[in-house]
């Protein structure tokens, strides 16, 4: 009797208590950091009641369990460190129990990639058409000659980043290519 009521808990645990579950896969942009993100990686679970701090397994798999319907954010972070710029924000939407198949990848590094210092594009790999890129409340001042035309500063050429800023944002736009970097 005993046997026969571990085993319906147990069925009862794996077929119906992996329905409420999402599994999150880290694919690290460089295979060294293997061991870093696996040791530090935190997955920290919000919404709907729940706050909730995870570990990945082995395989850098991040398990979020027993979920009901809702709204819900996650964020990943290396938990030692301070540096709160290398954190990857998140949100879903948990509607109806499904059993997942293959874990949701996402692409990951525990350390902030942009470098002021690296000005060569990485896609044309030269620095004739990168321009710095500036955020927050930029304010233009025009320079005018004595007709009252605009004088261009070509020094003076940058690409808005936006309003949000942080320690982990592209520094340098390349005009030709599209691309910040």
């Amino acid at each position: 009797m005993y046997r026969l009521l571990f085993f319906i808990l147990f069925l009862s645990v794996n077929l119906f208590g992996q329905e409420n579950c999402i599994k999150i896969k880290l694919n690290l942009t460089h295979n060294e950091d293997y061991t870093f993100t696996y040791e530090n990686a935190r997955l920290i679970l919000t919404g709907n009641g729940r706050n909730d701090t995870l570990r990945p397994n082995r395989e850098l798999e991040f398990n979020m369990e027993n979920l009901t319907k809702g709204d819900y954010q996650f964020r990943i972070i290396p938990n030692n460190s301070l540096d709160r710029t290398t954190e990857h924000y998140y949100k879903f939407h948990f509607d109806t129990p499904a059993q997942q198949k293959h874990p949701f990848e996402i692409t990951y590094s525990p350390f902030c990639p942009y470098s002021i210092e690296n000005k060569t594009c990485p896609v044309c790999c030269t620095e004739k058409h990168v321009i710095p890129v500036r955020y927050g409340l930029i304010a233009v001042i025009e320079k005018r000659d004595k007709n009252g035309n605009i004088i261009n500063d070509d020094k003076k050429k940058f690409k808005a980043g936006g309003c949000v800023v942080s320690d982990c944002d592209p520094q340098w736009y390349c005009e030709q290519d599209d691309v910040k970097f």
